[in-house]
């Protein structure tokens, strides 16, 4: 990392205020100060155990965004769904809802519970082609 030290630190210095911001939202300002403006990414700091975990929860929310795709594009080819239970449907997209409204109430941060909204709307769609 210290061969690249002189390289990517003025690439980290002169981010877009977009990218400071969101970096700032994630990780918190000293986090970020020590990440990415200092690069000191050692793998015994808090910081870097909080950035692993934010980029985690990022990566599974992106996963997330296209786990029911397969199932909506197979409903809407064969514009059938037989097979596919109503009542169980309702009871999955019931669960997610419970579930987001319970970590959206309790303040947990939206990278640990993403996937979740993205899951029941992508459940809603489901249903939708289920029932029509």
């Amino acid at each position: 990392m210290d061969l690249l030290r002189p390289y990517l630190i003025p690439l980290t210095h002169s981010l877009p205020l977009p990218l400071v911001r969101l970096g700032h939202s994630l990780l918190g300002p000293a986090c970020y100060t020590q990440l990415l403006l200092h690069l000191d990414i050692r793998p015994s700091s808090p910081c870097f155990s909080l950035a692993v975990s934010k980029l985690l929860g990022l990566g599974i929310i992106a996963l997330a965004s296209v786990v029911k795709v397969p199932q909506i594009l197979k409903l809407a080819r064969a514009r059938s769904a037989a097979g596919v239970s109503v009542l169980a449907c309702a009871l999955e997209t019931a669960a997610y809802l419970v579930t987001l409204a319970y970590s959206a109430r309790q303040g947990f941060p939206f990278t640990s519970y993403g996937e979740t909204a993205l899951i029941a709307v992508q459940d809603l769609v489901v249903c939708a082609l289920v029932v029509g």
